[in-house]
């Protein structure tokens, strides 16, 4: 029976680290700078494929439809990125239709740090989108607005895409629920999977730290870690 038995931490932390670093080149323009310096397409879609093999190890034909650990936390990095790439990209096309629109949409909404706060905010959008679709949104809101932002990507299919990731991201399955689940999958299989995952990574990031990447940028991939605020002096 596969019960998920890999005690190496750094093996563990692998396909979320893959997953950052990938997630991080769709939202981000360093694609250029790190494929200059050895990111090829063929790496990242071994990487894709190494991560479908993770998923598939582990998430056996469970009657159940919640999601597993693998794709709840795929869901919750998707997710919790979102909200700074809506409100980078959509809230200023909002605004050449309609400032009210725009404020009533993407009003008071920033970018979050902690992923609980990011998937309300990507939910609030969300929400409110459909509302200017079903018609319960204020007055001087004008529906218009949705045909420019879904020419611009954010169409009925993103919007319930996204939506289902939500659902996905706040699924309460553990990997302890998961030891009692048949799989064809050994466990020294899944440890294979996760060695190269972790081998990947490790040359992805070597990629990353010479191609002269921003630290925030470096932030984004997940190799780098935020300043963080110096206590104020005691009186």
């Amino acid at each position: 029976m596969f019960q998920f038995e890999v005690s190496d931490d750094t093996l563990v932390r692998a396909p979320g680290r893959v997953w950052d670093y990938l997630l991080a080149l769709r939202h981000m323009a360093i694609w250029e700078k790190l494929n200059r310096n050895g990111l090829t397409v063929e790496l990242v879609a071994e990487a894709n494929a190494m991560l479908d093999e993770v998923k598939e190890a582990s998430l056996p034909a469970f009657a159940s439809n919640q999601p597993g650990p693998v794709e709840r936390d795929a869901a919750v990095k998707e997710c919790s990125n979102l909200d700074e790439f809506w409100l980078t990209k959509y809230a200023p096309i909002a605004r050449r239709t309609s400032k009210a629109a725009m404020t009533w949409i993407f009003g008071g909404q920033t970018p979050q740090v902690g992923q609980v706060e990011s998937l309300q905010v990507v939910e609030d959008i969300l929400t409110r989108l459909d509302a200017i679709e079903t018609g319960a949104a204020p007055q001087d809101v004008d529906v218009k607005v949705l045909t420019g932002l879904s020419n611009s990507g954010l169409n009925k299919a993103e919007r319930e895409r996204v939506g289902q990731l939500l659902v996905a991201a706040r699924g309460t399955r553990t990997l302890a629920d998961m030891s009692d689940a048949s799989s064809e999958v050994s466990d020294a299989a899944f440890s294979a999977i996760l060695e190269k995952l972790h081998l990947w990574w490790k040359a992805a990031s070597g990629i990353a730290r010479t191609a002269g990447l921003k630290k925030v940028e470096l932030i984004r991939l997940g190799l780098a870690s935020p300043a963080r605020n110096k206590p104020a002096p005691s009186a």
